[in-house]
């Protein structure tokens, strides 16, 4: 059985950007602010596995577990709740959260591993996560989510369900375009560069973040074996003026979930 920061879990050198202390902050207030959002929006595929005798939960990239708790609280002792996260956080170490859910630390690379090879897992949660999985280069990033979107599918219960809220940018033009502009002046290091990035609003800058278009994320979905997707779309905005020019931005859409079965 896994317990809290076991030492059976091996560590690998993970190829992800790490996140800095201002990033660190910024992810956790999310999480605490969210988790009634979260939940409401979820309501619908939660409530389908409430009657569940037993059930594994897996959130990644999961914070200080303020979402985890939730759910556990939700389902109850039928519920064993994990948590994988390359960063630790305080909340890890309060009983509280410590009693209910299991803390992985290390990468979404290492998902396979950190687990035995016959767990499966009936709902799996990525919130607002995966534009964070940056990686050396725009292509890479891409072959990252392409292999963890395979590794997740392989840890997915037959009649589970991978939850996502994420972010679409489709890009003006080429429908890439604007995920790449916006990765490569994110993940620039030129001090100058980043600064100039912050100003526009790219609170990633200098560590990267990588929004894919609609199109990308379900085309990518469709191709790693997720045959029935179920997108709730939220409003698509415009950029204004020289934003939407220098991030070749079409139109944007915020926070859309993407409910995901075999």
């Amino acid at each position: 059985q896994l317990t809290a920061h076991s030492s059976q879990l091996t560590a690998h050198s993970s190829q992800l950007t790490a996140i800095n202390c201002h990033q660190k902050e910024l992810y956790e207030s999310y999480e605490a602010n969210s988790i009634q959002y979260y939940m409401n929006s979820y309501e619908a595929v939660l409530s389908k596995y409430k009657s569940n005798k037993q059930i594994n939960i897996l959130d990644i990239g999961g914070a200080s577990g303020n979402f985890a708790l939730a759910v556990k609280n939700y389902f109850g002792a039928s519920a064993s709740v994990y948590v994988i996260d390359t960063t630790s956080y305080d909340t890890w170490e309060q009983e509280t959260y410590s009693r209910n859910i299991t803390f992985i630390k290390d990468s979404i690379e290492n998902l396979k591993s950190c687990f035995p090879d016959k767990m499966r897992f009936d709902l799996i949660f990525a919130n607002r996560v995966f534009h964070h999985f940056v990686s050396s280069s725009w292509e890479k990033t891409l072959d990252g989510m392409n292999d963890y979107l395979s590794m997740i599918h392989d840890r997915l219960s037959p009649e589970g369900s991978f939850c996502i809220h994420d972010h679409f940018y489709n890009g003006y033009v080429c429908d890439a375009a604007s995920s790449y502009v916006i990765y490569k002046i994110t993940s620039c290091r030129i001090p100058f560069v980043a600064s100039i990035a912050k100003r526009f609003g790219a609170r990633s800058a200098g560590v990267g973040v990588c929004f894919q278009s609609e199109r990308m994320w379900l085309k990518r979905l469709r191709e790693n074996g997720f045959a029935n997707i179920t997108l709730n779309r939220t409003v698509y905005k415009h950029l204004r003026g020289i934003k939407r020019i220098i991030l070749m931005n079409r139109e944007y859409s915020l926070d859309n979930m993407m409910i995901c079965r075999k």
